[in-house]
This record gives C-alpha cells, structure tokens and sequence, in this order.
C-alpha cells in the first residue's frame, strides 16, 4: 500500500460529540501541488459534521454547529473525489479489506470509481480516496462513512455477513433479514438499510439526492441540517418526521418502495 503525507489540521475545535462504540473518526483533506495532503477539517467522531462543511463549501458560507466550524475562507472540501482521513486505534489490514470489500460492492452497484486506500504519516490513519458521489447528498456522505464503521465492527457475525457477500444484493438480504439489533450499535441500522438502500441506489434523482436539490437549496437553521440529514432519517420514519423536507423524501421512497415490491425500477438508471 502506498504511504502519502499529511498536513495536520492546525485550527482548534472544541466538538461536542455523543460517546460512539465505534471510535472511529474522520475528516476532510486537499491534495497540495507538492503531493501532500492538508487536513482541512478536525478529526470528527460525529460523522454529521462532515456534511455541515460540503454545505459549507458549496454556500460559501461559514458553517458552526456544535462546537465545530467550517468557514470556506480559510478551509476547502475539495468536491471532485472524496478526500477522506479514516483514524481507527484498532485498524487491521483484515479490517481495511473489509471497509474495501463493502465500499466496492456499493460502488459497483453504482456503477462509480472504486474507492483507493492510502498508508498516513499519522499512526492508525488511512486516506480514502473515492468518487464525487459520495458528496452528492447528505445521505450519502453519510452512507459512505457508516459502511466503514460497519466493516469496523467485531461482531462475527457481521464481519461473515460482509465476507460471504459476492454482490449488492447479497450484503442486502442478509442485513434485511438478519437480526442485528442486539448487537447494538450501528448494527441497530443494518435491517432498515437492507430493506431501502436498493430503492434508494436507484432513484438518487426521483428523491432529491442531488447537490442542487440537498446542499445548494437548503435554507434549514444548521442545527436542524446536521442532526437530521443523513442517511437514516431518510430510511427511518421516527428521525425523518423531524425535518420537513426529509419526511417528504422519506416518504416518496417508502411509496417507490411499496409501488415497486422490492424497491426495483426495471430500466432506470443510477
């Protein structure tokens, strides 16, 4: 695996985040002319953050929820691939292939560049460089980030369900109908997501999962933004109804859903 520089994050954030199982953290980095690449945001247990800073970057306006800042005159999310550190304590190379093996199964369903995964001069950090879709939509930035810390999970039975997959379809059927729930954690997610992500692949457009639609148009305060825009207040009811907007998007997945039995539009395209 190639190793690449990183420019620590410089700035001071004092985040006021919720204690997490999955201790993972990320943030957003440039690539500088020299082949480094600059940290631009601090390492973020709450993955919410990230989106607050692509609305940030794409309004051009400073961002501050939380404790954490983004202000586009001084930071940059570079928005033609996805830039992303990854810091674990207990990363594996098993576990980097799992957090692989899981992202290409998504992205060949997609039908995007597959994710490439960099060594760091910073100890238990990773880069992650993918496609732009991933930064189309706050669902999915979130989705993007929640399928690492999924793959990072101990639970055997989860690490034999991503093993076992050979295909999309495969990884969902086993999470719709696993029965993950005790394991706690993001594992609680895993059953909701079996049952919509197909629908929600395949209608990013009819849903509004777009930037223009998601980033460029949203006027919400960015608290309301933050806590209910990722991707399980769009697949979950009881964190949808919080947010208007999101409830209607909500809701048009669930009557494609129900419209079309398992979620599939013969011919539509991603």
């Amino acid at each position: 695996m190639d190793e690449v520089k990183i420019l620590k994050f410089k700035g001071i954030q004092h985040l006021n985040e919720v204690y997490q199982i999955t201790q993972m953290t990320f943030a957003f980095v440039t690539k500088q002319k020299d082949g480094t690449y600059k940290q631009e945001t601090p390492f973020v247990l709450c993955r919410d953050f990230l989106h607050d800073a692509i609305k940030g970057q794409i309004q051009q306006k400073k961002m501050a929820v939380y404790g954490f800042i983004f202000d586009p005159k001084a930071q940059t999310v570079f928005m033609n691939k996805t830039l992303l550190i990854v810091r674990h304590m207990g990363f594996t190379t098993n576990m980097i292939d799992n957090i692989c093996h899981i992202l290409h199964l998504f992205e060949k369903r997609l039908r995007i560049k597959k994710t490439v995964v960099y060594g760091t001069n910073i100890k238990n950090t990773f880069l992650f460089e993918g496609s732009k879709t991933w930064l189309s939509s706050p669902p999915f930035i979130s989705l993007y980030t929640l399928l690492m810390r999924v793959a990072a999970n101990r639970s055997t039975r989860i690490q034999e369900g991503i093993a076992s997959a050979k295909t999309f379809s495969d990884l969902m059927r086993s999470w719709k109908e696993g029965r993950y729930e005790e394991i706690g954690g993001d594992a609680v997610y895993l059953q909701p997501l079996g049952k919509y992500l197909q629908t929600v692949l395949s209608n990013r457009s009819k849903l509004g999962l777009t930037l223009k639609e998601t980033f460029e148009k949203d006027n919400s305060p960015i608290t309301l933004f933050h806590n209910y825009n990722g991707i399980m207040s769009l697949c979950k009811r009881n964190f949808a109804q919080h947010n208007e907007e999101m409830y209607k998007k909500h809701t048009k997945m669930i009557n494609i859903y129900l419209k079309k039995g398992k979620g599939k539009i013969k011919g539509s395209k991603i």
